[in-house]
């Protein structure tokens, strides 16, 4: 009986460390990949573009920041690239990085 008990509190012993491990990994992904997209906003959204129209585009991630802003433009062609911007990742889990990124550009046909 006394034997059991000793090779039960070992495994117990044994289980917590591996238990708090997956516990962290777990918290751990969750928070890296939290499954909410960016959100996009671009001003004014015309049917088409017959003159030169200055646009505002404002893009936000609150949770994990921006990393990347790209805009273009596709018509019965290759992709046009207007706007590309990078951003440092900045902290632990990018605490400090850009969370709301604006930008007005003109595209011109």
């Amino acid at each position: 009986m006394e034997k059991s008990r000793i090779k039960s509190s070992r495994f117990i012993i044994a289980l917590l460390p591996a238990v708090l491990i997956v516990i962290l990994l777990i918290w751990l992904l969750m928070t890296i990949f939290e499954g909410e997209k960016p959100q996009a906003h671009l001003e004014p959204l015309p049917d088409y573009l017959s003159k030169s129209i200055t646009f505002n585009a404002t893009v936000s991630d609150l949770k994990m920041g921006l990393r990347t802003v790209k805009v273009s433009v596709k018509q019965d062609g290759p992709v046009i690239p207007i706007l590309k911007k990078s951003f440092p990742y900045d902290g632990l889990f990018n605490k400090r990085g850009i969370r709301t990124f604006k930008e007005e550009f003109t595209l011109d046909p």
